[in-house]
């Protein structure tokens, strides 16, 4: 009776130990897009409606006031304002004052690279790369 108590009670602590860990915050995984990132270059190429390359325009005339920040919350903040994104693979779409959707090109805990793909009403593609840094 005794050896079956002893191993009911292990039994119950151990039941009771996986609970409490398994609902611990350190669990949560972070995301590094979450946070401020300045602007550090801005390329934009176009392409001619039969598929040629029609130029390429880039600069890296910026300063600190020019950022974007992702909240954790899904928040999205430029210089027009707070909007909302999500994020899905390699995808980010903002919605809301911005109404667009990013292919993060690379992401490490330090740059980000977002690549916005447009076509417009005479079939000119624009391809715009943002290189951003924490």
């Amino acid at each position: 009776m005794k050896k079956q108590l002893k191993i009911t009670s292990l039994l119950m602590l151990f039941i009771a130990t996986s609970l409490f860990s398994a609902c611990s915050k350190d669990d949560e995984i972070d995301d590094p897009i979450v946070g401020k990132w300045f602007i550090k270059k801005y390329v934009e190429v176009y392409y001619n409606p039969n598929g040629t390359k029609g130029g390429e325009a880039s600069t890296t005339d910026f300063d600190n006031n020019d950022f974007i920040t992702f909240k954790a919350n899904g928040e999205f903040e430029n210089y027009s304002g707070i909007s909302k994104y999500t994020k899905a693979g390699d995808k980010v779409t903002v919605t809301g004052k911005t109404n667009k959707t990013y292919t993060v090109k690379v992401l490490t805990e330090k740059e980000l690279q977002l690549l916005s793909t447009t076509t417009d009403k005479e079939d000119y593609r624009y391809e715009v790369t943002l290189t951003l840094q924490k």
